[in-house]
């Protein structure tokens, strides 16, 4: 994992933008499902989904537009769900 990089992301994130891991309020958040309805589809409920799973979110005035969480854990690993919402201004979220 390259700490620089996400780090560089992270500062070039535009301010009315907030990044945040996923908490019970924003995995239950209607739209973080009107994404995709397989950010937490694979666990048995929300509540599995904060024990066993993880995921970060991107908030643009308090709506999820972009996620990034565990879709399925294994022994070996984790799959990746990850959806974006288009820019609710017209505008491509581009990040170096």
């Amino acid at each position: 994992m390259d700490r620089a990089r996400i780090q560089n992301l992270l500062s070039a994130l535009p301010e009315e933008y907030e990044i945040q891991k996923i908490d019970k309020e924003t995995a239950s958040a209607p739209s973080l499902h009107e994404l995709s309805e397989d950010f937490v589809s694979q666990f048995n409920s929300i509540d599995d989904f904060m024990e066993r799973g993880i995921g970060y979110a991107i908030l643009h005035k308090g709506q999820v537009v972009y996620a990034a969480t565990s879709f399925s854990i294994y022994d070996d690993g984790i799959e990746i769900e990850i959806a974006s919402h288009p820019d609710p201004e017209g505008r491509d979220l581009q990040l170096p």
